[in-house]
C-alpha cells in the first residue's frame, strides 16, 4: 500500500510548485531559509524539472543536493520519481551500502518502480556479497 502520508520537505516542494516560485524568487527562498526542510525543498524545486533555473543556480542546487544523498533520494522516493532518481545518481554515484539502505526505503514506502530500478542498478555493479555462480 501507497504511503498516504507526506514529509515535509515533499508537502513544502508542491507549496513551492503552487506558489510558482522558480529563478531568483526561489534562490532567495533557498538561500534565506533557515530550516532544512525549506532549502532541500527549494532545491529539488529549483534543480527538477530542468528550465525552472538557470545553470548557475542549478549548480548551486546541486551542490547542496549533493551534500544530502539521502534526504533527496527519499524526497524523490517519496514522490515515486525514478526519471528524477536516474539522472540524481548519475550526476552522484550511489555506493552499494546506500543502494542497500535505498532499497530498504523503497520498501517501506512500497514503491515497486524504485524497487525494480535499484534492483537494476546493483546488479550492474554486482552482487558483492553474494555469490550466484554455479
Amino acid at each position: 500500500m501507497w504511503q498516504e502520508t507526506q514529509s515535509e520537505v515533499v508537502r513544502l516542494q508542491k507549496v513551492l510548485w503552487a506558489n510558482g516560485l522558480t529563478g531568483a524568487e526561489l534562490l532567495n527562498k533557498f538561500k534565506t531559509a533557515s530550516r532544512e526542510e525549506v532549502r532541500l525543498a527549494a532545491a529539488l524545486r529549483g534543480f527538477y524539472p530542468p528550465g525552472c533555473a538557470d545553470e548557475a543556480q542549478r549548480e548551486e542546487y546541486l551542490a547542496f543536493l549533493k551534500k544530502r544523498v539521502r534526504n533527496t533520494v527519499k524526497a524523490l522516493m517519496e514522490e515515486n520519481r525514478v526519471p528524477e532518481l536516474e539522472d540524481f545518481s548519475g550526476r552522484v554515484p550511489f555506493s552499494t551500502g546506500l543502494v542497500d539502505e535505498f532499497l530498504k526505503t523503497a520498501m517501506e514506502l512500497d514503491r515497486p518502480e524504485i524497487l525494480v530500478w535499484l534492483l537494476k542498478e546493483k546488479q550492474r555493479w554486482g552482487f558483492k556479497d553474494r555469490d550466484f555462480s554455479l
